[in-house]
């Protein structure tokens, strides 16, 4: 029985790993993968990859964003555009 729960539980933080720890709710996107991108191409794949991050807690995800307005690839919003300046 006490192996049974040992294997549930490890099954379960495997899970929750995996699935990186429910990123909506993260402080902030951390890691090896979270790189600011130095180009178009990377900022449209950093755009891609970090598709589940909040833009104002994920800086790769961030400047990927204003990298593709600043080229014209995506209009930014007005609440966006009033953080750009503010900030």
């Amino acid at each position: 029985m006490p192996t049974l729960i040992v294997l549930i539980v490890a099954i379960v933080a495997a899970f929750l790993l995996l699935n990186g720890l429910d990123r909506e709710n993260a402080a902030a996107c951390t890691g090896f993968h979270c790189m600011i991108p130095s180009d178009l191409d990377a900022a449209h794949e950093a755009w891609q990859d970090h598709a589940e991050c909040d833009i104002n807690n994920c800086s790769a995800k961030s400047h990927a964003y204003w990298m593709l307005a600043d080229a014209g690839m995506l209009q930014p919003t007005a609440q966006m555009a009033r953080k750009r300046v503010t900030s």
